[in-house]
């Protein structure tokens, strides 16, 4: 068979007609409808219906295919059907201050506790103060002191007696109750002065007095412990009988909370043994400071609210540090220091999204490896820990607090791209455990009625909210066309629609430049080029070292060995393609093909494979009689870098055949293509880019309507050709050809049949031009080793 020319409709860039009421609907347009998230959309019905500790999910999709905003739309919507999570609190601990305790509540009920608790303290405040200090308490207080005093006094009054009888006295001074003689001061007897019979009379009652006095201080002290102790047991059985009404109240109105009511007894015991805090309530001309104390020690820490909530939230975390997903300690400055407590603790991504659905960015995870670990800790225990990790190796806060776990209950889907989940996380054995279901998005979709009816509605949608402006029925068919050019597929669209939104927002630019409200066609190319132009400084340079002569490439004439392959370079956002001179040389020898590139170390892997299934098919063809000897060197002239892929096979091949045949190959036509052992062209990556490029190239130097490329036959459905080039081929002044063999490339660009395997003796065909150098070559050969 011949060589195919391709005409017009086979290369432009594809017009697909759509339904133009489909595309006017106002039914808002969700991703997971296009074909390309079907599988996605599947395998995440699937993981929110099971909902199980493990059963998290990773949505895997390239960038701009919309894999955060669908996702994110279609689990909002499933969460919809859903009634909203409790709430939590953190209660102070009673019994273990630095460790508060956490408390779930149903939707709406912590913020009810929270100002219930709120005016609960306030009303103590003022209430405690007052029963303190009220008449009949004080009365009670002073009627035991009183009773306390009369008896020390008593026992006092009957050591005075006795001390009277033996002419001493009692006398109260600041340093306590001493013994001294009796009398007045011209009457007393001096001690000194007494017989000592009666001193030592005086002696024995001094001691006997003294022994007495310590008695009844001591029995006095005891006593006073004991009032002291009566005292403080009566203002707490009358504090506890004023609050026990609001206590009852309290547990009445949360009685359905879990672990409510021993806190709440435990609130009392903690109020009954610390009415100090309360008792200066009122007269301290600090008393904000009192009541914030009290509102700190007694109040709720509301770390996740739901009273506004009518769903489980789904929660994206953009920075997943660890305090922004496990939650914080706040501290705050005080006069000797940092000081904090529990309603100082914040509540992460975790918290927000327990009962509902934690949204991560793979790469932002895959860039905190720490809490990656942290993450999976708690899906294993299904806690959510709130640590200080900062001050892992710093002095230890006393009042620190160190919160009881709460109960972990949410799914995270982790959304990113292919690299992410292949060079990080796939990577970590204990991944799969967690997560066990994937969810695909497809890079493109078939052009299907409804895929580009559904493409046309969301560029309808995107218009209108994006823009503000319509979008004409050209435009959009421009639009969806630039879609399936991205793909490489005539018969494909691309499931990076953000993209497609993308240049519809330059289109727009455009129309409003021409005060237009609506975005035409025009618009459209307008925003191509202009996209294109800007991102073409390194391929205008690389053109101009061609235009230059500087790269030596030819668009005209006949050279024996020397074929125009084409390369695709890449520049950033996009690509581009360039033609590179290959040439081959070919002589007497045993080495066989020689591939320069590989030789020196300047070929991939790819390249080198291309090289030797060259030389596995030209011994297949030409060795089956007798030994090739010949030896020929390929190589991509002036090339200066790293080169792989084997797309420059079928290049190759011709080179040498043309070399080995001593035959001209056209230099007015590039060719490009990977081929098999057997000669069967196969297809390549970047065709359209490659077309492109040497059309450029051609169009510089002067178009002389013989120009043109050879791509495999398997490519011809991935080619959709910028308007200006395909404008050329529908005029004639340049030509895309495809083949299925190489034979068929040959003829082309030798114009010379190919002719057969057989065909050792033909002078009119390549292969018998070969076979007749070849057993030259080997009559040399054989020659010269006798």
């Amino acid at each position: 068979m011949a060589a195919k020319k391709l005409k017009y409709d086979h290369i432009c860039v594809p017009n697909f007609k759509y339904n133009k009421k489909i595309a006017a609907s106002k039914d808002a347009m969700n991703p997971m409808d296009l074909s390309s998230h079907k599988r996605a959309k599947k395998a995440l019905e699937f993981g929110v219906r099971m909902r199980e500790p493990e059963f998290n999910i990773f949505v895997i999709g390239e960038d701009r295919t919309g894999r955060m905003s669908a996702t994110r739309s279609f689990l909002e919507a499933h969460h919809r059907q859903l009634p909203p999570p409790p709430d939590w609190v953190y209660l102070n601990n009673f019994k273990r201050m630095h460790k508060p305790l956490p408390l779930q509540l149903n939707s709406g009920q912590g913020i009810v506790l929270k100002q219930y608790m709120k005016h609960f303290v306030l009303k103590l405040a003022k209430m405690i103060p007052e029963t303190l200090e009220s008449q009949e308490l004080v009365g009670k207080i002073q009627q035991e002191q009183e009773t306390l005093e009369t008896q020390v006094e008593e026992k006092v009054q009957e050591i005075r007696t006795y001390a009277l009888s033996k002419d001493l006295d009692l006398r109260n001074t600041d340093e306590g109750t001493t013994i001294v003689m009796a009398g007045e001061e011209d009457e007393k007897k001096d001690y000194d002065d007494l017989p000592e019979k009666e001193q030592k009379v005086i002696e024995e009652a001094y001691e006997k007095i003294r022994n007495n006095l310590h008695n009844v201080t001591q029995e006095a002290q005891k006593k006073n412990a004991a009032l002291m102790e009566t005292v403080e047991s009566l203002r707490k059985e009358v504090i506890d009988d004023r609050i026990s009404d609001l206590l009852e109240r309290l547990k009445k109105k949360f009685s359905d909370v879990v672990g409510f009511r021993p806190w709440v007894n435990q609130l009392r015991s903690d109020i009954l043994e610390n009415l100090m805090l309360f008792e200066h309530y009122g007269k301290n001309p600090h008393e904000d400071d009192v009541l914030m104390h009290l509102h700190e020690r007694y109040g709720v820490n509301l770390i996740v609210d739901h009273s506004d909530d009518l769903h489980p939230r789904v929660v994206l975390e953009p920075n997943p540090t660890y305090e922004n997903l496990f939650g914080k300690i706040k501290y705050r400055a005080s006069e000797t220091g940092l000081e904090t407590n529990f309603t100082m603790i914040r509540a992460g991504a975790l918290h927000r999204a327990n009962g509902g659905t934690l949204i991560l960015r793979a790469e932002a995870i895959a860039q905190e490896p720490h809490v990656w670990d942290y993450l999976k800790s708690a899906l294993r225990d299904q806690e959510i820990r709130t640590e200080e990790l900062h001050r892992s190796n710093a002095m230890p806060l006393t009042d620190a607090p160190e919160p009881f776990a709460i109960p972990m209950d949410l799914q995270i889907v982790i959304v990113g791209a292919p690299r992410w989940f292949y060079g990080f996380f796939f990577q970590d054995p204990e991944f799969s455990t967690y997560f066990k279901v994937r969810a695909d998005v497809d890079p493109d979709m078939p052009a299907t009625t409804d895929n580009v009816n559904a493409y046309a509605q969301m560029i309808t949608q995107a218009a209108q909210k994006c823009t503000g402006l319509d979008c004409d029925e050209d435009a959009i068919q421009a639009l969806i066309g630039g879609s399936a050019r991205w793909t490489g597929s005539r018969n494909k669209l691309s499931a990076q629609y953000e993209m497609v939104q993308d240049l519809l927002i330059e289109s727009a630019a455009h129309a409003k430049k021409r005060n237009n409200k609506t975005i035409a066609k025009i618009d459209v190319k307008s925003a191509f080029r202009g996209r294109h132009e800007r991102n073409a400084w390194l391929e205008e340079r690389t053109q101009e070292t061609i235009d230059e002569a500087i790269i030596n490439i030819d668009v005209k004439g006949e050279v024996v060995g020397q074929v125009n392959g084409l390369t695709v370079l890449p520049m950033g956002f996009s690509s581009f393609g360039m033609p590179a001179r290959v040439t081959a040389r070919t002589y007497m020898g045993t080495e066989g093909v020689l591939n320069i590139e590989r030789s020196t170390e300047m070929g991939g892997p790819i390249q080198q494979k291309g090289a030797m299934i060259v030389e596995s098919f030209l011994k297949g063809i030409f060795g089956q009689t007798f030994p090739i000897s010949f030896s020929g060197a390929i190589t991509f002239e002036q090339n200066y870098g790293e080169i792989d892929g084997d797309s420059a096979s079928l290049a190759e091949v011709c080179a040498l055949l043309s070399s080995l045949a001593d035959v001209p190959i056209r230099q007015d036509i590039a060719i490009t293509g990977s081929m098999n052992q057997l000669g069967r062209a196969q297809a390549i990556g970047g065709a359209i880019e490659k077309i492109e490029g040497f059309y450029k190239t051609c169009e510089h130097h002067g178009l002389t309507k013989t120009q043109g490329v050879i791509v495999p036959q398997s490519n011809q459905p991935n080619i959709a050709l910028r308007n200006k080039t395909a404008q050329s081929v529908k005029e004639g002044a340049f030509h895309i050809w495809t083949v299925e063999t190489v034979e068929e490339a040959i003829e082309l660009l030798t114009g010379m049949k190919a002719g057969k395997p057989t065909d050792r003796s033909k002078a009119d065909t390549i292969y018998g031009r070969v076979f007749k150098n070849l057993k030259k070559f080997d009559h040399e050969m054989r020659r010269s080793h006798k």
